[in-house]
């Protein structure tokens, strides 16, 4: 009887991963939080549909969160980076010139169509939220882009994962704009499957 339950428990333990079994498809930066490039992961596509999971930071540095985007939904939010983009190179000249060290602002710019995942003793997964990007100036006078999220589950209310999302340069959104591009997850796949076809 003891030797069923572990190994019922030991089923459901890989259950539980495999239900977030995604691969590494590329990595970004966020330098504010973490000295560690970033994972951005993809499921497998099917129909030429899937979705991304974008590591980002929760409120414990051991936390895994991520920020979860279906792939019908990428090119928007690539989009929607690309014109933060600009925004924000053009607010970091305006402080510089006017000596600002001091700003919270919202970009006149949402991110829509944002779902969460993370792992606290199993995975939970909130409803879908519209992303407000702020323009911020920290104490030590860098400027990033920031999205603090508190996220809450879809199937529990009690339970939720407070988030944060930092660029600090040019090159880290073009980083992550990058390393969303769809190519990237379909080229990935490909070779998987040719190399799994390898060994018939």
């Amino acid at each position: 009887m003891f030797m069923k339950k572990i190994f019922l428990l030991l089923v459901f333990s890989l259950l539980g991963i495999a239900v977030f079994a995604e691969d590494v498809v590329a990595y970004y930066s966020m330098s504010f939080l973490s000295e560690k490039d970033l994972k951005i992961e993809a499921s497998e596509p099917k129909n030429g549909e899937f979705t991304y999971y974008i590591e980002i930071q929760g409120e414990h540095l051991s936390d895994k969160v991520y920020m979860s985007i279906e792939s019908s939904k990428i090119q928007s939010f690539r989009g929607t980076l690309g014109v933060i983009r600009e925004k924000y190179n053009e607010w970091c000249q305006v402080a510089k010139d006017n000596n600002i060290t001091d700003m919270n602002k919202e970009f006149p710019y949402k991110i829509y169509d944002v779902s969460y995942a993370w792992y606290s003793s199993k995975w939970w997964f909130s409803l879908k939220y519209t992303l407000t990007p702020r323009f911020i100036i920290f104490d030590d006078g860098t400027m990033g882009v920031s999205i603090y999220k508190k996220a809450v589950s879809r199937t529990n209310e009690y339970i939720d994962q407070k988030t944060y999302f930092i660029l600090k340069s040019i090159e880290e959104i073009d980083k992550l704009i990058e390393g969303t591009n769809p190519q990237i997850v379909y080229d990935y796949y490909n070779n998987k499957s040719s190399r799994e076809d390898l060994f018939q």
